[in-house]
């Protein structure tokens, strides 16, 4: 039996974040809008993003960022981005070759003649200085191509997550995505949608007006997701 009257509206139980999920329309987003990790590292080469409707491009607008990003931007935003999705998978290798490298180097040692112990010694080595090559080299490269194409790039900062404006539309990264999240730097915003995908918001392109509420819907909508680092 239905307790309710005919004219009583049925009261909605779920958050605002929620009936935005159920209404928007789920789509991976490849996007030439923030900078990719390194290319050994890139598998899946889009950002898991909802498409808005014009309805809920009126009512989920947000703070709007224009920006471009420089050397002294770049460098630490992209280092930070690094340590976070793949310094610690770096050292485990780092330490299983370094392991490897002393045992070929001590049967070298007991057996001088051990040619294939000091070619795969010396190779262990030489993948060591590639992983922690490569990094500092895909940041240059980086730089280098961003300060080449002069672009300027724009975005929102809404109560529920990150606009990306493209020519089709608005689209939704939520702040509820678990890969996302922020660290806070001295010069610049490190915004990792996924471990392929980061965007670098300069500070000196967000308005001073707009700053501390731009920091509090971050912080109130990432929760321990948001870092802030000194360095």
């Amino acid at each position: 039996m239905n307790n309710n009257t005919p004219n009583e509206p049925l009261k909605e139980t779920r958050t605002r974040d929620e009936i935005h999920e159920d209404l928007s329309g789920q789509t991976k987003l490849v996007t030439d809008q923030g900078l990719t990790a390194d290319s050994y590292s890139v598998s899946d080469p889009w950002i898991n993003s909802n498409r808005l409707t014009e309805e809920e491009e009126e009512e989920l607008s947000g703070i709007l960022v224009e920006y471009d990003m420089k050397k002294e931007e770049i460098v630490p935003g992209m280092r930070a981005f690094q340590r976070k999705v793949s310094f610690r998978k770096n050292l485990i290798y780092t330490a299983v070759l370094a392991v490897l490298t002393v045992l070929y180097f001590q049967a070298v040692i007991k057996k001088p003649d051990y040619t294939i112990g000091m070619v795969l010694g010396g190779l262990c080595l030489l993948v060591i200085l590639m992983i922690w090559y490569m990094p500092v080299r895909h940041i240059n490269n980086t730089v280098k191509a961003v300060e080449m194409d002069h672009m300027t790039y724009r975005l929102e900062i809404s109560e529920v997550g990150f606009l990306i404006l493209e020519d089709s539309g608005k689209y939704l990264v939520r702040f509820s995505t678990p890969t996302v999240s922020v660290i806070e730097l001295p010069v610049c915003f490190t915004v990792c949608v996924s471990r392929e995908k980061v965007f670098i918001i300069p500070k000196r392109c967000i308005r001073p007006e707009d700053m501390d509420e731009i920091r509090r819907r971050m912080q109130q909508g990432l929760g321990d997701r948001y870092v802030v680092q000194e360095k």
